[in-house]
């Protein structure tokens, strides 16, 4: 009887309040937007157009579709995004970077390899206002400091990190189950299971790697030098990866081709995953975003027979094949439009509920959905990945120079690869050129 008289009282204060509101609905109109205090939502004040430029992936087709729904659902904001390869995405934006004029875009996806070069050249805006001001609203203690401090110089924040990224293995259940396959640990296994596969041919190729261009080549060297023991500087900034693991590193690319379609070295990230879901290869070696289109069954043939396991290395307890990158949007130090609403609208996009959205396309920046067990739980792909960092993932180095140093190396590596030149020659070839380089930009 008394929980009944509760329920009844509430309902009458309720219908009280309503009837207030109702009856002061005339005296007091709606605020205008820009009446609008700022903890009332995000909002627009004036006409405004945000363009977004990145690359074409799963995970960022989500972050786009999400912002292109802020410039519906947001009074005075107009939308508009460019998605690209890899290679497009890194070369456009240098230009669109170092332009005089005012940049095309407010925000431009980077990661962590390009940021030294961004932040030494001054070419995108400190971030550490909006994000002291906005911290409570957005939550932005979720996202972990090790990943504000990739996007960030001397204290200094220049990026907004939305997610984490590696490569590994990506395999064929249902064939390592048929042949009693294991997945490999080292590049011995890895030959010795690609063996296996070209044996019984039920696949046209066995593997594949992106080793598109300069930006493939250079991610691919990158990965095999580390896993060697190489580095690309030594403790002085001078070039070292014209060495012993550095030719080791080609010869191992070049030792893969025979496993690989004919066309590889014009691959992308986009042509390896679809030739992974069209059972044209067995096994790849590809970033963990790549893991929501290769399990989708309306883009898949192989969705229901995908298995995720650590990226190899060249012998048990080594530094993995991999590269462990962290991506984040910045705003051009060219912007021609207000860098706190375009920081409000970046911060609107990765809030936690997109963030658990995107969790089976990419492992997200937030630490409460990454880490969450029974999202790790539902995304085998988590697992590997985070047994990947644990063998010891490395990122590449942060050095002002590195940008253009790796794509120099890049297209050395290519031509090496295409038979054009020896490893030998190649590195030689890429030490030189990087060291003027440097000089001419005055690090050495």
């Amino acid at each position: 009887m008394r929980n009944n008289k509760k329920v009844i009282l509430t309902v009458v204060v309720l219908m009280l309040v309503l009837m207030v509101v109702g009856c002061g609905k005339e005296a007091a109109k709606d605020p205008s937007p820009a009446e609008k205090p700022i903890e009332e939502g995000f909002v627009v004040e004036t006409p405004t157009t945000i363009n977004m430029f990145g690359m074409r992936f799963a995970a960022m087709e989500l972050f786009e579709s999400k912002m292109k729904e802020l410039g519906k659902t947001t009074p005075n904001l107009t939308v508009n995004t460019k998605l690209v390869g890899w290679s497009d995405l890194e070369n456009q934006s240098k230009v669109i970077l170092s332009a005089g004029g005012t940049s095309p875009y407010e925000i431009l996806q980077a990661f962590n390899g390009w940021m030294p070069e961004y932040i030494h050249n001054q070419w995108v805006l400190p971030l550490n206002e909006y994000v002291e001001k906005y911290r409570d609203e957005y939550d932005l203690d979720d996202i972990s400091q090790s990943l504000w401090d990739v996007c960030s110089d001397d204290g200094v924040i220049y990026g907004f990190p939305f997610q984490q990224n590696l490569q590994h293995i990506f395999y064929r259940t249902d064939l390592f189950e048929e042949y009693n396959l294991q997945p490999p640990k080292t590049f011995d296994e890895l030959f010795q299971v690609l063996d296996v596969l070209k044996e019984k041919g039920d696949t046209q190729y066995q593997f594949a790697l992106a080793l598109d261009g300069a930006s493939g080549a250079a991610t691919e060297f990158n990965n095999a030098l580390i896993a060697f023991g190489g580095e690309w500087f030594d403790e002085n900034d001078n070039p070292a990866f014209n060495s012993e693991a550095g030719v080791k590193a080609i010869e191992l690319l070049k030792k893969l081709l025979p496993y690989m379609p004919r066309e590889v070295l014009s691959y992308t990230n986009s042509d390896v995953s679809v030739a992974f879901q069209q059972e044209l290869v067995a096994v790849i070696n590809i970033w963990t975003s790549r893991a929501g289109e290769i399990t989708d069954p309306t883009v898949s043939k192989v969705a229901d027979r995908v298995g995720f396991a650590p990226a190899p290395s060249s012998v048990i307890g080594g530094i993995p094949y991999t590269n462990w990158t962290q991506d984040m949007f910045v705003i051009p130090a060219n912007v021609g439009g207000d860098p706190e609403l375009i920081f409000r609208f970046i911060a609107e996009t990765l809030k936690y509920d997109t963030m658990v959205e995107a969790a089976p396309l990419a492992i997200g920046s937030r630490s409460s959905v990454a880490e969450n067990p029974s999202i790790i739980a539902a995304h085998p792909n988590y697992v590997a990945v985070m047994e990947t960092i644990e063998n010891g993932a490395k990122s590449y180095p942060i050095k002002p120079y590195f940008g253009s140093a790796r794509l120099i190396v890049g297209s050395y590596v290519a031509k090496a690869l295409a038979g054009e030149i020896t490893a030998e020659e190649a590195l030689k070839k890429a030490e030189e050129e990087v060291l003027k380089d440097m000089q001419e930009k005055g690090f050495k």
